[in-house]
């Protein structure tokens, strides 16, 4: 005989709209910082300055700026939207989805920017060096304005830290800019502005792995890497009744909202009442020790004694 028991989840779906919606306007603020600032250096680089490192630190600010616009549609979206037959997590999954179109675009993108740099290498291709030097102290200036307004709530929101750890990226491609901006003024060298464009698409094609990966990871549904399952079922199995583990599953709905089912053989003797306290037991500490706030537990008995 199985009893299937479950934490209710409203409470913790409230918390999530709560985070959420609080973080949705924080990307709405630097969203609009990063597309003036976007917006500046690809007018710049059309209209004056021709540096490839302008335009390889536009593209940066580019995908990440997608990336932001994906996550804030994704989120507003989800809170709206209540959850339905079909789509039971309401529609958390939509920013992982567009995090990992966002790394397949960026991959030929850079390749355009390493294209270019190798032409301009070449064919020793000169660049104006006033504006952008101009245009790469905005869009420092703009980086560190986004990465003030990110950090306090960086520390408790993985997303907005992830967010904040972007910006602070972006900082240094700016300096890159204003680097090869003052190299080529002081020193004559324009060749240096391709060779920076290179470097920081390497750093971009590093960011784009990264992104596809995590992305991959979670749309696989693969245990979140940061939680030790092995851990979790020995903290599970300490527990007073618990006598076996099997069909174990966790997985990453979206950022920080994670998933657990599992069957758990449990002493034949116990009663309804403590398999009830067992199951808050369960979940308590897998919503206090590890942030899994949704959790289906089944219970099966060890023998064929039923629930006094």
């Amino acid at each position: 005989m199985t009893i299937h028991l479950h934490e209710p989840i409203a409470r913790d779906d409230k918390g999530q709209i709560v985070s959420r919606y609080r973080s949705a306007r924080l990307i709405l603020s630097i969203m609009f910082i990063q597309f003036v600032v976007m917006t500046a250096q690809i007018l710049v680089y059309i209209i004056l300055s021709h540096s490839i490192t302008l335009l390889s630190d536009a593209l940066h600010m580019f995908t990440h700026l997608i990336a932001m616009i994906g996550s804030f549609i994704a989120t507003t979206y989800a809170i709206k939207k209540e959850p339905t037959f079909e789509a039971t997590f309401k529609y958390w999954r939509l920013e992982i989805l567009v995090a990992f179109i966002n790394a397949i675009i960026l991959f030929p993108l850079i390749g355009y920017v390493v294209y270019e740099s190798v032409l301009r290498f070449l064919n020793k291709s000169n660049f104006d060096f006033s504006s952008t030097l101009i245009i790469g102290c905005v869009g420092l200036i703009g980086n560190i304005i986004c990465a003030i307004i990110a950090y306090a709530s960086s520390k408790h929101n993985t997303n907005i830290k992830s967010i904040y750890i972007h910006m602070l990226s972006d900082g240094l491609t700016s300096i890159g800019v204003i680097f090869a901006a003052l190299i080529s003024y002081f020193v004559g060298i324009s060749w240096i502005d391709p060779v920076i464009a290179s470097v920081i698409s390497v750093f971009l094609i590093y960011w784009g792995v990264s992104l596809f990966k995590e992305s991959a990871i979670i749309l696989l549904e693969i245990a979140p890497k940061h939680l030790n399952v092995s851990e979790i079922q020995q903290s599970l199995q300490q527990l007073d009744f618990v006598k076996k583990i099997h069909d174990f599953h966790i997985w990453t709905i979206t950022d920080d909202l994670y998933a657990l089912t599992c069957h758990i053989v449990i002493d034949g003797a116990i009663t309804i009442a403590k398999a009830d306290d067992l199951t808050k037991q369960i979940n308590k500490l897998l919503k206090d020790k590890y942030n899994i706030n949704h959790s289906c537990i089944q219970f099966e008995k060890e023998s064929a004694t039923s629930f006094a």
